[in-house]
């Protein structure tokens, strides 16, 4: 496994060639290009802002910067888990052309994602300092909670990428799971929301450590070490998963294509 690995990230030019020409394809021929990344995620915050704000009866300088981050790291989050999903089927092709390290498309979708995930990084986080000021002095966790993200994301992405090819039903199964995952997770509400029996809701959804890692220096949040704990613990056992998995099967997961 560590040598698939080693040879897929070699070959960082093929994954990064396959994330630009899959950009250049979706925003071909369009006025803004890769700006509507920016532009779309931007309208759909403020709207939310003006809705949930008054509808929650909580002060625009909490929820607004909770949602603006939220929604972006939501959706970096979720393009990583529906893309795996797909990202070892849709490449069947290169696989039977010859040797391809089987963690590329892998990389392919997480540096696709991230590339979203950067292009509205700026928007969301102008529109959090309008409202609220982090606390300097904490903000440079937002680094080493991206990279547990991405820590996670790889070996996470490669086991959903395996069962998806071999169970088809997986992927729409997944997308459905991650539809009723977006309400149970504080994106359009606020954490402390969650009170009693319902704090479970937050301890057992991973989406709400990994993203509270990243979002509380952001937005002047109190820094919880459980959920620092138990997105490293997730990294970990996904590693381990991700070991077992290929070192049962190796590259006779190929042959589920």
């Amino acid at each position: 496994m560590i040598e698939e690995l080693v040879n897929s990230l070699r070959m960082w030019r093929i994954w990064n060639i396959a994330t630009i020409y899959r950009i250049i394809l979706s925003y071909r021929r369009t006025l803004l290009g890769t700006s509507w990344l920016m532009v779309g995620l931007t309208m759909i915050v403020l709207v939310k802002s003006f809705l949930f704000s008054g509808l929650l009866n909580i002060p625009s300088d909490r929820i607004i910067p909770n949602l603006a981050i939220g929604m972006l790291l939501w959706r970096f989050l979720v393009g990583i888990v529906n893309g795996s999903c797909n990202a070892i089927g849709s490449n069947k092709a290169n696989f039977e052309q010859g040797y391809f390290p089987i963690f590329t498309p892998i990389l392919s979708t997480i540096v696709y994602h991230g590339f979203t995930f950067a292009h509205a990084l700026i928007p969301m986080v102008l529109i959090s300092l309008y409202f609220v000021i982090p606390n300097w002095s904490e903000v440079w966790l937002v680094i080493p909670g991206l990279m547990l993200i991405l820590f996670a994301a790889l070996p996470i992405g490669f086991v959903l990428s395996v069962f998806c090819t071999r169970f088809r039903d997986l992927g729409n199964l997944i997308q459905a799971v991650l539809s009723v995952m977006f309400f149970v997770t504080p994106v359009i509400w606020v954490p402390e929301m969650a009170r009693g029996v319902r704090e479970w809701v937050l301890i057992l959804n991973p989406f709400y450590h990994f993203m509270e890692i990243v979002r509380d220096p952001i937005v002047a949040q109190p820094i919880e070490l459980i959920n620092w704990l138990v997105a490293l613990s997730i990294g970990i056992i996904s590693w381990l998963a991700a070991y077992v998995l290929y070192t049962s099967y190796g590259r006779r997961i190929l042959i589920w294509l």
